[in-house]
């Protein structure tokens, strides 16, 4: 379901509370994509949002949003909590970005590299 640009959630706080009606409702975590901004996760009565994974421009998001939704249930359907299904798609989707001009594949190790390359930076940070 697309909400980015329609009228309930024009503000966090909006988009924060239609998560939690989404996840309250159907029984399941909702992942809200915010491009560069990250990936609220709504789930379990509560809500997080997760913060993009660093990228180095230039930059292609296509197929940025499909990767995250594929991602994160794929890491669902492994086990994972919400949380930490929503960290692997937005690593995942940096991954993806940062692949110009082609349809592009997050390996495991390139998921892997980006989460070490994160890990670095919030350190350095």
């Amino acid at each position: 379901m697309r909400l980015w640009n329609d009228e309930l959630t024009r503000t966090p706080f909006q988009r924060t509370i239609v998560g939690e009606i989404l996840s309250e409702r159907t029984g399941r975590p909702t992942f809200i994509t915010l491009s560069g901004e990250g990936v609220l996760v709504c789930a379990e009565g509560t809500h997080c949002l997760l913060p993009a994974a660093p990228v180095c421009p230039p930059l292609d998001p296509v197929g940025a949003g499909d990767t995250s939704s594929a991602a994160a249930n794929a890491a669902l359907a492994a086990g994972a909590t919400p949380w930490e299904a929503g960290a692997v798609a937005n690593l995942a989707s940096a991954v993806i970005v940062e692949k110009l001009n082609q349809t592009g594949t997050a390996s495991t190790e390139e998921i892997l590299d980006c989460y070490d390359t994160a890990q670095v930076e919030e350190n350095e940070g």
